[in-house]
C-alpha cells in the first residue's frame, strides 16, 4: 500500500523486486516518496483525475470506449466529503468534456 512498505517487505524477505498491485489503485502517488497520501489534498485528486481522463481521450478516442475509464474515477473520487456524490455524477458521463465541467463547477 505504499512504497515504505514494499521496501520493508524487500528488505525482510530478501527479495530481488517487488510487485505493485492494487495500493496504486488506493493511492496512485505511491512512486512519489516525497509525497503522503494523507497530505494529498482534494484539489490536487481532483487535477489528477483531470489529466487521466485527457490522457486517456487524447491516446484513445475513437479506438476505446469511455465507459472502461469510469472503473479508475474511485481512485481519486474517494476518502472525502461529498465524495460519493460526484462520483454519481461522473459515472454518468461520458467524455472527457462532461468530467472537466462537473468537476470545474464542483467546490472543493
Amino acid at each position: 500500500m505504499s512504497l515504505s512498505q514494499a521496501k520493508e517487505k524487500a528488505k525482510k524477505y530478501r527479495l530481488d523486486g517487488i510487485m505493485i498491485g492494487r495500493g496504486i489503485f488506493e493511492n496512485p502517488w505511491l512512486f512519489d516518496k516525497n509525497v503522503a497520501i494523507e497530505q494529498v489534498s482534494v484539489k490536487q485528486r481532483l487535477a489528477l483525475l483531470i489529466k487521466h481522463v485527457r490522457l486517456y481521450e487524447k491516446t484513445w478516442r475513437g479506438k476505446k470506449n469511455f465507459q472502461i475509464l469510469k472503473k479508475y474515477f474511485k481512485i481519486y473520487v474517494s476518502s472525502f466529503s461529498g465524495a460519493q456524490d460526484l462520483r454519481t455524477k461522473l459515472m454518468e458521463t461520458n467524455n472527457a468534456k462532461e468530467v472537466e465541467i462537473i468537476l470545474e463547477t464542483y467546490k472543493v
